[in-house]
């Protein structure tokens, strides 16, 4: 996979991190239909998530969503039973911890 990466025209640089302190998040855009019942409920869900609404449409709304890949597992279960029209994720990307203090 590294080296699959490293071939990618914009990819300046891979490093292996999973074995030192880093941080790991992914984005979710999602797109998922509303009625005036279900608007307040899933406004709420997304204040839960501290995601946020991106763009409105008269049935349906954009949210953003930041975070580990198990918090967007999470939301997508959730926002699964009001409709999803359309998901786009990122997949994980990830830093390593700059850890200077103390040395």
């Amino acid at each position: 996979v590294l080296s699959q990466m490293a071939a990618l025209v914009d990819v300046l640089s891979v490093d292996e991190v999973t074995a030192t302190e880093h941080v790991e998040r992914e984005l979710c855009l999602a797109r998922v239909r509303y009625t005036s019942e279900t608007r307040a409920e899933l406004v709420d869900l997304v204040g839960l998530y501290r995601a946020a609404v991106v763009d409105v449409q008269p049935d349906a709304l954009m949210i953003e969503l930041t975070g580990p890949a198990t918090k967007i597992n999470s939301f997508v279960a959730h926002m699964a039973r009001f409709g999803i029209d359309d998901v786009a994720r990122s997949g994980r990307v990830a830093m390593a911890r700059a850890l200077t203090y103390g040395a």
